[in-house]
């Protein structure tokens, strides 16, 4: 029988991460949504709305708000994420160093690296230590999601065990 996880993180509070981190709330007990910018992911929490990003979207009370990438890390296994895809390399820099073998990174970052030309979960690869990587990709809209409209979405990995 697989287990059940618990919690999951998504690192980006923008429109797509925010998205996710909705659906996510849906399917597991804990939600942690980290946003890099300390005074919203404070703000956020109290009314339940990503102002900014998603406002006609209220917020389950599932989700909690960090501004800390360590703790995105330290009790899931999960992690979504859900930057730009200019701010990939320099973000996965930062969590680098508390992935683990364990962790199961799924970026949904459409686009390349510019100065290198690598595609996200190569970023993701030369970044960190991980062995599970997968991409969440396919022909949908985060505005469009976030309002229930149909849409497909596909995760691809090497990784039989995150698949």
């Amino acid at each position: 029988m697989k287990k059940k996880i618990s919690t999951i993180s998504v690192i980006g509070a923008g429109q797509w991460g925010t998205t996710l981190a909705t659906l996510a709330a849906e399917n597991v007990e804990t939600v942690l949504l980290y946003d890099h910018d300390a005074h919203r992911a404070q703000i956020i929490p109290k009314t339940r709305i990503n102002e900014k990003y998603l406002p006609e979207i209220k917020l389950a009370k599932n989700i909690e708000l960090i501004s800390d990438l360590r703790s995105a890390f330290l009790n899931t296994r999960l992690v979504l994420i859900a930057v730009p895809s200019r701010l990939l390399g320099s973000t996965a820099q930062g969590f680098s160093g508390f992935v683990t073998s364990e962790h199961f990174l799924v970026h949904g970052i459409k686009g390349i690296e510019s100065t290198s030309f690598r595609r996200m979960s190569e970023v993701l690869s030369h970044a960190t230590t991980a062995k599970h990587l997968g991409v969440l990709s396919g022909p949908n809209l985060a505005l469009e999601v976030s309002r229930k409209h149909p849409s497909a979405t596909v995760i691809a990995s090497t990784s039989g065990e995150l698949i």
